[in-house]
């Protein structure tokens, strides 16, 4: 019985649901998430370049895609097998980090003097992945704001 009545609420709080969320209330259009690299189950009858063609057109659904993953999704799509192999393999995680930096770098425009540090030393960095650059933009961003808000709080008063 309780089992069953906390159940929704559980469901609620995971972390599929409120990536949908945040991804729906965000004002600005994040990066998609990287599709997985496995892959698709098996349907028979379909071969692996169908599998490829649909895990691409999946990636370039998301609505958080860029012009620049769909059109590059597409001409795979178009260019055959090995083109649609290439995109899910290596293609579509580059653009990603493209992505987020020129969203990391477009956050510039409204910042204050502690997140325009962290962008320039985030983007100045050798070796940043693509989780750091979705960290910055999804954690890191918000808390370099922040400190920007209370010194800027501290110095009205």
């Amino acid at each position: 019985m309780t089992t069953a009545a906390l159940a929704p609420a559980f469901l609620l709080a995971s972390p599929a649901f409120a990536d949908t969320n945040e991804a729906a209330a965000s004002t600005t259009n994040p990066p998609a998430p990287t599709a997985l690299d496995h892959e698709a189950a098996d349907v028979p009858g379909e071969d692996q370049a169908e599998r490829d063609r649909k895990t691409i057109l999946a990636i370039i659904a998301d609505p958080m895609a860029s012009e620049y993953m769909k059109e590059a999704g597409h001409k795979a799509i178009a260019d055959g097998p090995a083109a649609m192999r290439t995109f899910i393999e290596t293609d579509q995680h580059r653009i990603r980090l493209d992505d987020y930096r020129i969203a990391i770098t477009r956050l510039v425009n409204h910042a204050g003097p502690a997140l325009k540090e962290g962008i320039k030393n985030l983007l100045r960095a050798d070796g940043v992945t693509l989780a750091d650059l979705r960290h910055f933009y999804e954690v890191a961003q918000h808390q370099l704001r922040d400190d920007d808000n209370k010194v800027e709080i501290a110095s009205q008063s």
